[in-house]
Formats: C-alpha cells, structure tokens, sequence
C-alpha cells in the first residue's frame, strides 16, 4: 500500500529499496493502510512509483470492469494490473479484460448463466467445507452474482435465510424462477448471434420464496 495513513506515506523509498535489495517485481494498491477499503484508490502515486523503477509493477486498486482495467494501463504505465473485490460474483470480469485489451467485442454472460455458476460455486464450497462452513461462506458469493438482475433482491433474502443448499435448490431460488420478456430475449439473442455465441438468457421473475418446505 501507498504507506500507513496520509501523514505517513512512504511508498516511493519503500518501493526503491525493495528494487535495491533484489525484489524482481512489485505489486502497489492505490489506498494506505488505514483507508482499508474507502475512499478511492490513488493511481498517480502508482504512476510515480512505475517511474522510478526498472522492475515490474503491477498495479491494485479500484478495477472494476475492463473500461477500469485498460484506463489503468494507460494512466500508470504499469505491466500488469491486479483485480480482487472487482471479480467477487464476476469472475467473467478477466474475460472481458482480455477482450478489451486485445481490442475485441465481449458479450457478458447470462442471466441465467450467472446463476447457474452461483450454484455451482455453493456446491463447491460445501464439497470442500462441509454443509454448515460451506454454506455460509457461499452465502455473500451467491447473493453478489445475483446483483443487478431484476427482482433478484427476494431471492437474496432468501438465500441468507436458507438453512441448507438442499433448500435453496428444491425452491428453485437460483436456477427455476426466470421470464423474459420477448424484446429482451431477441436484442439480447440478436447480440449472441452476432459474436456466435449460444442463445438464450433470463432474469427472476421475483420469486417469493422465503422459507420453503421440502418435501420428503
């Protein structure tokens, strides 16, 4: 990070003397120590580290989406860039980087695929840390791959109140609850055609489930 706090930032001499002692690349968040997380991340101070040095830095800090990612590049002249909090329940997030770097159109996923990697990523977590680990550590995961799709703030809620994956998947909280609106269907379809891409998407048709039964 850029130092401690404001009155304290020593990331200039910090960085100099890692390159001095042999460190072969660095990586620079834009935010000091106790911004934690607020604020906005400061990209001239990465450019100004960049400048001194004759290693590779890579740059952290507030890319959250390719236009951030390539605007990045082109400020800081780093070598590379790093994404953390931006890929959380977007991990199409790379894809779309790598497209917009090399200069070729990206069509973000689905609806519908969104939701089934939500899914598969609680089933994944579960499989590795049990049920009660694995479920609750899934819970934030699913709830931010759902963000931004219509009516999708009922099925957050009952996702955070789910007991077990068996419920949320017998309610269909993630993968059953979808309509598309014949407009939405053919511009989005119309888009995937063009790229040759696989047809077809959805959004929540606002399932009111909230503690749903399962039957026997």
């Amino acid at each position: 990070r850029l130092g401690w706090d404001k009155g304290n930032i020593n990331v200039l001499d910090f960085t100099r003397r890692m390159e001095d002692n042999g460190a072969a690349m660095l990586t620079v968040h834009g935010r000091t120590r106790s911004m934690l997380y607020s604020g906005v991340a400061d990209w001239d101070m990465i450019t100004k580290v960049k400048q001194q040095l004759s290693i590779p830095v890579i740059a952290n800090g507030d890319v959250f989406s390719a236009e951030d990612a390539v605007n990045m590049i082109k400020q800081t002249g780093c070598d590379g860039i790093g994404v953390a909090r931006g890929a959380l329940g977007n991990p199409w997030l790379f894809r779309e980087i790598a497209c917009a770097l090399d200069g070729i159109p990206c069509v973000p996923p689905t609806d519908a695929e969104r939701l089934q990697l939500a899914l598969d990523h609680a089933r994944d977590m579960i499989a590795r840390k049990g049920e009660y680990v694995g479920l609750a550590e899934a819970r934030p995961h699913m709830a931010r791959y759902t963000r931004g799709i219509h009516g999708s703030a009922t099925a957050r809620d009952a996702i955070m109140k789910a007991e077990s994956i068996d419920i949320i998947e017998c309610a269909d909280i993630l993968t059953g609850k979808f309509k598309e609106t014949e407009e939405e269907l053919k511009e989005k379809d119309a888009d995937r055609l063009k790229y040759g891409l696989k047809l077809g998407s959805a959004t929540f048709n606002n399932p009111e489930i909230l503690t749903p039964e399962i039957e026997a």
